[in-house]
């Protein structure tokens, strides 16, 4: 099935499309080759990511204008309020062509638009994992907007642009006492948001668990988080459907919640 797989995808590559139509994924294992003046076209591909096969490309116009290949696997992008400056962390597990992350900023005060903060270049192509960091000080920020969200605009080298899922901070709780915010959304799909406040610098591990107590996954291991209000949005596609615990362990104890995850 595989060695078909491959076939099919090799021949896209070969032969130009007359008109794209839907998602091409690399399946893992397989290696495509797009030689100068071939063309492969799709809605989206697919591919050079953990989970996915290898697509190497000779030519930019080896793509049909408006497709694009997804460039970036997003790892983690997580918010933090410190002394009322917001600081933005993620990371990525790889990327591909990918040019940068430019950072937004939306306030519903102020009529709820994306406004554009700053630009962080990426590595461009890479399969090593990497960390990115930008901050939001505080006296960018208006003082009657305590609650605004991000996400990260992330360009890749042909233009083509996607969006991270967008993260959300409350600075007027970040000196409420150690809290375990209800996760969202809940049931979550491919995505899920958790929240939490810090009255103090603290090591923090957050871990998914079954029903019946089997590691799932290790979200954040012993992290040195400051105090203040974090938010984290996390991937959970590859996870099976079911009900799982989410557990939040600091110095101060352990906090778990139920989430449903669905395929």
């Amino acid at each position: 099935m595989k060695t078909a797989t491959i076939l099919f995808l090799t021949m896209l590559a070969l032969y130009p499309a007359r008109a794209q139509r839907g998602d091409i994924v690399i399946p893992p294992g397989a290696q495509i080759t797009v030689p100068a003046g071939a063309r492969i076209c799709a809605d989206r591909i697919f591919a050079n990511n953990p989970g996915f096969g290898t697509l190497t490309i000779a030519h930019v116009t080896g793509l049909c204008p408006g497709m694009s290949v997804v460039p970036v696997e997003l790892l983690a992008f997580t918010a933090s309020v410190v002394h009322g400056d917001v600081h933005l962390q993620w990371s990525t597990a790889s990327e591909t062509n990918c040019l940068g992350f430019e950072v937004q900023r939306r306030i519903e005060a102020s009529g709820g638009d994306w406004q554009p903060l700053g630009f962080v270049q990426a590595a461009g192509t890479s399969t090593a994992p990497r960390q990115y960091d930008f901050t939001d000080p505080a006296a960018s920020i208006p003082v009657s907007a305590p609650v605004r969200a991000y996400r990260l605009r992330i360009v890749d080298f042909d233009g083509s642009v996607d969006y991270s899922p967008d993260v959300e901070v409350q600075v007027n709780s970040a000196m409420q006492p150690y809290t375990f915010h209800p996760v969202y959304p809940n049931p979550a799909m491919d995505r899920l948001h958790v929240t939490f406040t810090l009255p103090e610098p603290s090591r923090v591990t957050i871990t998914l668990y079954t029903m019946t107590g089997a590691v799932v996954a290790t979200l954040m291991d012993e992290g040195i988080i400051d105090r203040g209000f974090h938010t984290m949005a996390v991937p959970t596609t590859g996870l099976r459907s079911g009900t799982y615990l989410i557990e939040l362990r600091t110095q101060r104890g352990r906090r778990t919640q139920t989430v449903v995850l669905l395929e």
